[in-house]
């Protein structure tokens, strides 16, 4: 099926504009949509069971073959009227292009794209410019890939995001849910301004074996109650990759800025800071991490900040976990940096930090080099610590804010002139390693 189109509208219940669907297979089952004009829809789905609806744009092949969409300008007036629906089931490619116009719809349960694929193995490929949706349980963008090998690039970087309704996130993507720890394709999102001014999270994220590569190039925003900035799970055993070059900011009571987990395997986050994240409301967090050997880090010019904590590690295995701040680390009514569980962590500091930072349990590391600021207590918490000294030049450490290390080590050429009986038993101990060389 070929469909080429200018402009398209219609006004009634369950009336759709364009609507594509084939049951062929191969070659015959591929359905093309190029839509150069204007699509728009005003009406409701039925209230009975004899009509779907009143969507912009659906195109659908139920035997597998590849689907196209290509959109410039769509909107939609009704509950339940999406504006783009694109789906394949049986392994063919599904691309979705918006980029050359934008998405708008009105109405309850009115996602503005949806992608929807359902084979094992293949590519799903969605780019999007500006959507906006206002309505309840009105998600912006859908991408949902439940074979255990399809690949997913989805990218928004093109024209803003915008949701108003309650229940309503910015992005979702939900693939490789299914299948073993088998090598499975890559979920690559590239995100640009998203916000959501009702509840919802910005963007939420599942990924499988293949793990996935997330960076944030523009600026997340919420606003609600629970309202994430960057809500990201991977089901199997693929890493979890983050970069923020842009901005993560929640004001809403327990909207954390990223939260992470993992729960079906060793999976491990890897997050890079060169922009900033902040989430003040009540018990939100900037960062709550939930995976294994996590490792962070800040650069400079980089900044995490939150209510509850700044960054909060929640590994419950043995991993080696490590974080390097050369930016700023603030906790406003809590920590700024805590480990929950007894890995092994390292933390490096070059940088600012507001707050307390508590390593947990295990054998942790402090290592503290030229530029390292902390207003609040270091401690190493329970298990064998090390408190590591590397900076170079005249510098100074106040011992009395550093609690439960075993072991000081200087390394750098750095004069450490407040090292005093504060420091406990390995002050009177290691002295040698605090005077200048």
């Amino acid at each position: 099926i070929i469909i080429k189109t200018g402009d398209v509208a219609t006004e009634g219940e369950s009336a759709e504009a364009i609507h594509a669907a084939t049951y062929g297979t191969g070659v015959h089952g591929a359905v093309t949509v190029t839509a150069l004009g204007t699509v728009s829809t005003k009406g409701a789905g039925p209230a009975g069971n004899n009509g779907g609806p009143a969507r912009g744009i659906t195109a659908i092949s139920y035997g597998g073959g590849d689907v196209s969409v290509t959109t410039h300008d769509v909107t939609t007036l009704g509950d339940d009227a999406a504006g783009v629906f694109a789906q394949t089931t049986g392994g063919g490619a599904l691309s979705v292009d918006t980029r050359a116009g934008s998405v708008h719809t009105s109405g309850g349960a009115a996602h503005g794209v949806t992608a929807t694929y359902g084979d094992a193995v293949g590519m799903v490929d969605v780019r999007t410019a500006a959507i906006t949706t206002d309505g309840n349980l009105s998600n912006a963008l859908n991408v949902f890939a439940g074979g255990s090998d399809a690949s997913v690039f989805v990218d928004t970087t093109a024209g803003s995001i915008l949701t108003k309704g309650t229940m309503a996130s910015g992005v979702n993507v939900n693939a490789n849910t299914l299948g073993g720890t088998a090598a499975a394709g890559l979920v690559t999102v590239r995100l640009g301004t998203v916000a959501t001014q009702g509840t919802g999270s910005a963007a939420t994220i599942q990924a499988g074996a293949g793990g996935m590569d997330v960076t944030v190039t523009g600026a997340l925003s919420t606003v609600g109650s629970n309202s994430w900035g960057l809500q990201l799970t991977n089901k199997l055993s693929g890493d979890t990759k983050v970069t923020v070059d842009g901005s993560i900011t929640t004001t809403g009571a327990t909207g954390h800025g990223i939260y992470t987990t993992t729960i079906g395997g060793p999976a491990k986050d890897i997050i890079v800071i060169n922009g900033s994240v902040s989430a003040t409301g009540a018990n939100a967090a900037g960062m709550i991490l939930g995976a294994s050997g996590d490792s962070v880090t800040i650069t400079s010019g980089g900044s995490v900040r939150g209510s509850s904590a700044g960054i909060q590690f929640q590994e419950t295995d043995t991993a080696a976990t490590s974080i390097s701040n050369a930016g700023t680390i603030t906790g406003d009514a809590g920590p700024a940096i805590i480990f929950l569980g007894s890995s092994p962590g390292t933390f490096t500091n070059t940088g600012i930090v507001n707050g307390d930072v508590n390593l947990g349990g295990g054998a942790d590391t402090a290592i503290l080099g030229s530029g390292s600021t902390i207003s609040g207590t270091l401690s190493g918490g329970s298990g064998t610590d090390i408190i590591r000294f590397t900076g170079i030049g005249t510098g100074s450490f106040d011992a009395a804010r550093a609690t439960n290390f075993e072991t000081a080590e200087k390394t750098g050429t750095q004069a450490l002139i407040e090292c005093n009986a504060n420091f406990g038993a390995i002050c009177s101990r290691q002295k040698a390693f605090f005077l200048a060389d």
